[in-house]
This record gives structure tokens, C-alpha cells and sequence, in this order.
């Protein structure tokens, strides 16, 4: 059981452990208090991509510190918000985060509008902000697909330009005739081979 006295020194050891990917500390009572004191620290951190504080007793006013976060962050994919009292504020707080944050692609907030007494279009103004966030998250996807195949590009390329300063070089130093005709050329098809296969588990270790 963590509370809301813990975020302090939760938030030092994040800065302390500079490598963890995922964070969950949902269904605990973290309230508005300790996710002030924990975005402190998340901020700090350069490594975190999955941040899990559903049903954390939070609301609008914790939703506002973490759209602080995420407007900031580079590198985080996923927030888990759901089963908190986030309202109108707190989802128009996430909005605008969002239209500045360029690595989020997945928020996962509760679906259906919260009732506001006194305010008569809350359903409306909620929804519209819920589409909003989930247009965000899709320019996001498409964002970190363009990235990617820029990566696989620029890696394919160095490749290339690798296998080609490979072979002029085995061109300038090898005597003539001391290999079989096709010698050299079977030897850069598996050199090629090999530096494709370096590309692809390159990409795969980012994703």
C-alpha cells in the first residue's frame, strides 16, 4: 500500500535509478498531495516510457500536474489515468498537453463524462475533449512511424555505404587471380546479408 507521504521519496528514487521503463503504482491512495510531489521527480527521469496511476484518487487538480508532465515529457508512450475523478478541467488540461507532446500515443482516461452540478453541456465539452486527446494520440502513432522508418533509412544507408567501402577496399588489396571468379561476390552477399540483418535487430531493439 503506498500513499501520498511516499511520492517524495519515490520521486528521489526515480532519480536515482535512471533506466526504468514502467511504473505502476495504480490502486493506491497517491491523491492530488503525492502526484504533485511524484511528477517532481518524473521529471527528472529520462528513461520512463509507461507510467500506470489508475484508481489513485486523483482529479482534476492531480490531472493538471500530470498534463505538466506530459507536456514535457519526450519519451513517454503510455499513461494509465483511468478510475479517477478526472473532470472538464483535468481532460481540457491533457488536451493541451497532448497538442504540444510528440511520443504519447496511448492516454487512458475514462470513457464516459463525469457530471459537473451548475454546468449543463459537461457531456458535450467531455467528449469533445476525449476526441481531441484521441486525435493527438493518433498523430502521435503516425509521428513515431515516420521516425522509424527515417531510422531504417539512415540505417540501410550506412549499411550500403559500409558494403561498398568493404569492397573497394578488398578490390584494391586482393592480387589478381588468387580468388574464383565469384568468390568475392558470394563473400559480399553474405557481408550484406549480415549488415541487413544488424538493421533489422537494431529497429527491433528500439521498439
Amino acid at each position: 500500500f503506498i500513499n501520498h507521504q511516499a511520492m517524495a521519496a519515490l520521486g528521489r528514487a526515480l532519480v536515482a535509478s535512471q533506466h526504468l521503463e514502467t511504473l505502476n503504482i495504480g490502486h493506491n491512495t497517491i491523491t492530488n498531495e503525492g502526484v504533485h510531489l511524484l511528477k517532481d521527480g518524473l521529471l527528472r527521469v529520462n528513461s520512463l516510457l509507461r507510467l500506470g496511476l489508475q484508481g489513485t484518487k486523483i482529479s482534476d487538480e492531480g490531472a493538471v500536474a500530470m498534463a505538466e508532465y506530459i507536456a514535457e515529457s519526450t519519451i513517454l508512450l503510455r499513461i494509465d489515468l483511468r478510475d479517477n475523478d478526472i473532470k472538464t478541467g483535468g481532460l481540457m488540461a491533457l488536451s493541451h498537453a497532448m497538442r504540444v507532446n510528440t511520443s504519447v500515443t496511448k492516454i487512458d482516461v475514462d470513457k464516459d463524462p463525469k457530471r459537473e452540478p451548475g454546468m449543463k453541456d459537461y457531456i458535450e465539452q467531455q467528449s469533445r475533449l476525449l476526441r481531441d486527446i484521441l486525435t493527438f494520440q493518433q498523430r502521435n502513432v503516425e509521428i513515431k512511424l515516420q521516425r522509424e522508418e527515417q531510422n531504417r533509412a539512415q540505417l540501410k544507408e550506412k549499411a550500403e555505404a559500409e558494403i561498398a567501402a568493404a569492397k573497394k577496399e578488398a578490390d584494391t588489396e586482393q592480387p589478381t587471380g588468387t580468388l574464383p571468379a565469384n568468390s568475392s561476390t558470394e563473400s559480399f552477399t553474405l557481408i550484406e546479408d549480415i549488415l541487413e540483418s544488424n538493421v533489422e535487430q537494431s529497429l527491433s531493439n528500439k521498439d
